[in-house]
C-alpha cells in the first residue's frame, strides 16, 4: 500500500497523514484496524473512516497487563490472559482468571489477594 518515512514520531498527527493519503489514493473503507494502543488512533481513524472498528492487538494487551504481575508469574498469567483476550464470547467470572478463584483470599502462591 505504501511506505512512509516519518520524522521520528508515530503520533496521531503522523497517522492522520498516512490514513488520509490512503483514502485519497482510493481506499474507500476499512472494516477493522488493529493497533498497538496509541490512545489517539481511534479518533484519528474515525476522522478518515467513521465506520472502522479499531481494536488493540491481543499481544499488546497481554504485555500491558503483565506490567502488574511479578515476572515469575508471567507465563501462567499470559496463558490466562490469552484465553480472555482471544475469547469469542465473554467468559464466566470463575473462568476469567486464576485470581478469581474462591480459595480463601489468597492466590496460587499463598499471597493475599485484594
Amino acid at each position: 500500500m505504501g511506505l512512509w518515512a516519518g520524522d521520528g514520531g508515530e503520533g496521531a498527527k503522523f497517522w492522520q497523514q498516512v490514513l488520509t493519503d490512503l483514502r485519497n489514493r482510493g481506499v474507500k473503507d476499512v472494516l477493522m484496524l488493529v493497533c498497538d494502543g496509541l490512545t489517539a488512533l481511534p479518533d484519528t481513524v474515525a476522522n478518515v473512516w467513521p465506520q472502522t472498528v479499531v481494536q488493540q492487538c491481543a499481544v499488546h494487551l497481554i504485555r500491558a497487563s503483565l506490567r502488574y504481575a511479578s515476572r515469575w508469574d508471567w507465563p501462567e498469567r499470559a496463558a490466562d490472559l490469552k484465553q480472555v483476550y482471544t475469547a469469542v464470547t465473554r467468559p464466566r467470572p470463575a473462568n476469567a482468571s486464576r485470581g478469581s478463584k474462591s480459595n480463601g483470599g489468597s492466590d496460587d502462591h499463598g499471597r493475599d489477594v485484594k
